[in-house]
């Protein structure tokens, strides 16, 4: 009785919704073939599972029912229920059609990851789909295989509907909410071994958020260097206000002196206007550990175009490089900024002429 209450709190405090708390196995997992300490080893999912392949393939190779061959492989070897396909579009073949008549997609970790088709088609994304059949984050692929566009259908590249070794393949980020997620900028060439996304298919459960109680975290409107420290906090306090949240809020920024993260505190964590935590707790996202990418001022997932201004390469860092403390608008100067799409640090740099976004929390 015990375990299942433990596994009833995980599931309210992380916001999993994918499967169904009351139906695990109670009894003692050395007896019953479990892992010992994963409580989801026991649970019985009531949506379709997605996840990110924890092997790498070459595209060459993955014609035909191979792909979903090796998907539904994976998910066996790490107890995930169902049938799976992968998320590969051919010349002849979309995507997103053969996951027709499911909907409800969860995570291997029990996250939302996203509802419909049509939310699919719209890149309305709910968490990147970085976590693999054994329920591990990947922080460090880049890029994977997807020759398909943000709507599901064909992208134009397929390494040869997955035939040859030459030429790339269209790919997408598994960090990434919003249309990077299956489509970016990045190509990943056919002669190199890929990462693929899984699909389990059936289920029809409508899949819903279950809200995090926490303080409120955004992607602010554009933000211009030059006129300090205090301007940033101000941008985002307006469009806070804007947004209808209240409380005090803050930028994400380094300055010479300070990391961004030292602006903040620990406390409740910190939550998307959907009430889903940008990571597990303060502490973690104080730590450089960001779990879900923020939404914009207005509830949209961020684009490879939303970047922020940072200051410094991760959270964590004083800062190096910001536009000196923020008060410099010179072309000559620059300063570290991060993609906000990707949940994973992903930072470059910019003139402090630039207008980019701000990364706000409330305090």
């Amino acid at each position: 009785m015990s375990r299942l209450c433990g596994v009833l709190i995980v599931v309210t405090a992380c916001g999993r919704v994918g499967f169904d708390p009351t139906a695990a196995n109670g009894d003692d997992d050395a007896q019953n073939g479990g892992d010992g300490g994963d409580p989801l080893s026991d649970a019985v999912f009531v949506h379709n599972v997605a996840f990110l392949t924890k092997r790498t393939y070459a595209p060459s190779t993955l014609a035909g029912t191979a792909a979903d061959a090796i998907c539904n492989q994976e998910a066996s070897e790490d107890g995930l229920p169902g049938t799976y396909v992968a998320w590969l579009s051919t010349t002849t073949t979309n995507a997103i059609s053969r996951l027709t008549g499911s909907r409800g997609w969860v995570r291997a970790d029990g996250m939302p990851f996203v509802d419909t088709l049509a939310d699919l088609a719209a890149s309305r994304i709910l968490t990147p789909l970085e976590v693999m059949s054994n329920r591990a984050r990947d922080l460090s692929t880049l890029t994977i295989i997807t020759a398909t566009d943000p709507d599901g259908t064909f992208a134009g590249q397929s390494c040869g509907d997955f035939t040859s070794t030459s030429g790339f393949g269209d790919g997408g980020i598994p960090q990434a909410i919003g249309a990077q997620w299956t489509s970016d900028i990045a190509s990943p060439p056919c002669n190199a071994m890929t990462k693929l996304y899984c699909f389990g298919v059936g289920h029809t459960l409508p899949v819903s958020i279950v809200p995090v109680t926490g303080r409120k975290a955004f992607i602010s409107t554009n933000w211009a260097p030059g006129a300090g420290l205090a301007s940033a906090d101000a941008r985002c306090q307006t469009d806070a206000m804007t947004a209808g949240f209240t409380g005090t809020f803050r930028a994400m920024l380094a300055t010479s002196t300070a990391s961004g993260a030292s602006r903040f505190i620990d406390g409740l964590p910190w939550v998307r206007q959907d009430g889903i935590p940008i990571a597990p707790t303060a502490a973690a996202l104080l730590a450089n550990d960001m779990h879900v990418p923020p939404l914009d001022n207005n509830a949209q997932p961020p684009d490879n175009f939303d970047h922020a201004w940072l200051g410094a390469q991760t959270l964590v860092d004083i800062g190096t490089e910001h536009c000196n403390d923020w008060a410099s608008s010179a072309a000559g100067q620059t300063a570290f900024e991060r993609a906000m799409a990707i949940s994973a640090s992903d930072w470059g740099r910019t003139p402090c002429n630039a207008t980019y976004k701000l990364f706000c929390l409330e305090i």
